[in-house]
């Protein structure tokens, strides 16, 4: 295990450790997650400037940042930044996308950095007035104040003369892991995301229509059957169905007619099948009720005869949206 001045430096997607004075050693990314470590990041994944800012809460400051680099530089190349106060003036640090998919590559990789800083930001910190030259950006920085030079005068700083000086870190800067990863992944699968969601809105809003349906006919049913029991006066017995199977089997001709026939009628249909009103003559049985389709119709129609051993007639039907609404006669 190493310690925490263990210092490692992420140049061209490269991560090296610092052996001492221009001596750089390339090392394997499974080395790094066994080690304690302080990153070093190449100034070539940012690019710097700076602002004169109020004392203020951190929303209100980020977003004066924010309106200032959208007045001096394309949308495009301020998508992803943050800042860092340095003796008291404020630093911007804008992120390129190369850094942020690497963020995204080894997430936890950056977590376990005790510190991250950049060359630029640790001279800063050592330094009041200097030039500094990267890759492709010459900076000037007076009095904490950085310009963009074309040109410089021949005396300038560069990475190699901080980094290799450098015992430990003295900066720690945000790459915005947490909120920017965040983004990617959505970003990768949004399409999947947006689809999910849709599906399972329509999902819920379906079940819930199917539950309301249900409970509205259960609501039927049971109304239904609260009125037979009334009507056969049972309704307050501790046992209405008993006391009604019993009636059945009492010597009243009424009750041996109308009770059978309305069991045969229950037994021959469905659980998609609600009937609203039954007429009992001395030889005929007429019934209307609601279904759900022709075929739940035509399967009553046979299953009454089997039943009740008679002859059995549609009288008329009528499709209303998802239901079939019906009139038969049984005799």
């Amino acid at each position: 295990m190493t310690t925490s001045s263990n210092r490692i430096y992420l140049k061209d997607n490269r991560f090296y450790k610092i052996i001492d004075s221009k001596h750089l050693e390339e090392i394997d990314i499974e080395y790094l997650k066994e080690s304690i470590f302080q990153l070093i990041i190449d100034d070539s994944y940012f690019f710097y400037d700076s602002l004169e800012l109020p004392t203020t809460n951190k929303r209100k400051l980020r977003a004066i940042i924010k309106n200032y680099l959208l007045t001096n530089y394309p949308e495009e190349l301020i998508k992803y930044f943050s800042y860092i106060n340095i003796n008291n003036k404020t630093i911007i640090y804008i992120i390129n996308n190369e850094l942020i998919e690497l963020t995204y590559k080894y997430t936890e990789l950056f977590k376990l950095a005790d510190r991250i800083s950049t060359p630029l930001l640790e001279a800063l910190s050592l330094y009041n007035n200097f030039t500094y030259k990267t890759k492709n950006i010459i900076y000037e920085i007076e009095n904490m104040q950085i310009k963009h030079l074309n040109k410089d005068s021949g005396n300038v700083l560069t990475a190699d003369d901080i980094i290799y000086n450098l015992q430990n870190i003295n900066l720690d800067i945000d790459l915005l892991i947490k909120k920017e990863n965040a983004l990617l992944l959505f970003k990768k699968y949004r399409i999947p995301i947006v689809l999910l969601t849709i599906a399972y809105v329509l999902f819920v809003a379906g079940e819930i229509i199917k539950i309301n349906t249900l409970e509205n006919r259960l609501e039927k049913y049971n109304n239904l059957l609260i009125e037979i029991y009334r009507d056969a006066g049972v309704l307050d017995s501790s046992d209405p169905l008993g006391l009604l199977l019993s009636k059945v089997n009492s010597d009243n001709n009424n009750n041996k007619i109308i009770l059978p026939t309305i069991y045969k009628i229950s037994k021959a249909v469905d659980n998609n099948t609600t009937i609203d009103s039954i007429n009992i003559n001395f030889d005929t049985i007429r019934f209307d009720g609601i279904t759900q389709d022709y075929k739940s119709l035509e399967e009553i129609t046979s299953n009454l005869e089997k039943e009740t051993g008679k002859h059995v007639t549609i009288l008329n039907t009528n499709k209303e949206k998802e239901y079939i609404k019906f009139s038969i006669r049984i005799g």
